[in-house]
């Protein structure tokens, strides 16, 4: 087949086994000594990072706001690393206001302030973007909700409100929560519930849940997140079945969702006497280990079938026949598979957004 080899399996349930990788935001690898005095310049100047006020305000789209604030949330991660060994390139007052600036623009997307918010559709159950017809000129949407022209628009916000890379964006905004919640305990209990919303879309572990699908992107059987949701091309499905992009964004979401389960377990202490305390530490471990299992699932699923393997290198299995030439795959489909992506067929492209 097109994802390698198959063959008949008879049973009523499989067993999938994966070795799960750790999540963590840093790296305990020191920097290259000779580039540490650009890092600690660049860090210096980058905790000053402003989102632009229409994202402040939630005026936009859910895709680059969440690539925003992701953006900022790595600004105080690695500037949180380099405090310790340079305590004095980075002011304790630099650092909280960081932190604020990414508090103000995750949270305006989670309490339903933002000037286009998110919705629940009941339908399909999952969450979706009201949408921004934006006003170039005073930087804010020309449609207020319940006006949501996202929800016909399948064109607008890539599609999100079709459905369409529902884990990209969620999985940007998902890393910011776990961000501010690192830095803000308080915050953190206050918003937990919110967060969830968006961990429920992408990545419900229940069947029993009646307001999310259960693992709403992830095919268990090829091990692949497919991006495309509902979108139609000339009021017919995609002839060549469902597709996934961007491998990287994927397994992006996937380890911030870990992340935050693992920032909220430990904010909530096991050995509490308090029983509702206990819960939800169990609760984040378990969304920790959600994280963990399709992160590296998808981890194997972009080495098997997007990082295109010398046959018989080091045991490496490939999966596509060799006449196809290419390092990566841009564009990976049910039925069909191509080295160009969305945005541009140069080769570049696609290595560029699968690493």
């Amino acid at each position: 087949t097109l994802h390698g080899m198959a063959c008949p399996v008879f049973g009523s349930s499989w067993v999938l086994r994966e070795t799960l990788h750790p999540v963590t935001f840093g790296t305990d690898k020191a920097p290259n000594p000779a580039f540490l005095p650009d890092i600690l310049k660049a860090i210096a100047d980058d905790i000053h990072y402003a989102i632009p006020d229409n994202y402040r305000y939630g005026a936009g789209d859910t895709y680059f706001s969440g690539k925003m604030l992701t953006k900022l949330a790595r600004i105080i991660v690695i500037a949180d690393k380099v405090r310790i060994d340079h305590p004095n390139i980075i002011s304790d007052r630099a650092f909280n206001d960081a932190v604020a600036r990414l508090r103000e623009g995750t949270e305006i997307w989670l309490n339903g302030s933002a000037v286009s918010p998110f919705t629940y559709d009941s339908t399909w159950g999952g969450v979706l973007s009201c949408g921004c017809d934006y006003n170039y000129a005073n930087g804010r949407c020309n449609n207020a909700f319940p006006n949501c022209p996202a929800i016909s628009n399948m064109n607008m916000n890539f599609g999100f409100s079709s459905y369409n890379d529902h884990h990209f964006h969620l999985g940007y905004h998902i890393y910011a929560a776990a961000v501010v919640s690192k830095f803000d305990n308080v915050w953190a209990k206050a918003n937990i519930e919110r967060v969830l919303l968006l961990i429920r879309d992408i990545a419900n572990p229940s069947q029993d849940d009646p307001f999310f699908t259960s693992y709403r992107n992830q095919d268990w059987y090829t091990g692949i997140a497919w991006a495309s949701g509902i979108v139609m091309l000339g009021g017919q499905p995609y002839l060549n079945g469902r597709n996934l992009e961007s491998s990287s964004e994927s397994i992006a979401a996937y380890e911030a969702i870990g992340l935050y389960g693992d920032v909220i377990s430990q904010i909530y202490d096991y050995n509490s006497i308090d029983t509702e305390v206990r819960r939800r530490h169990d609760l984040a471990k378990r969304i920790k280990t959600v994280g963990r299992a399709l992160m590296s699932t998808m981890l194997r699923t972009a080495q098997t079938y997007y990082h295109i393997q010398t046959r018989g290198n080091n045991g490496s299995v490939r999966v596509y026949p060799d006449i196809y030439a290419g390092k990566s795959v841009g564009m990976l489909w049910s039925m069909m598979m191509e080295q160009q992506t969305w945005f541009g067929s140069e080769a570049w492209k696609s290595y560029g957004i699968q690493l």
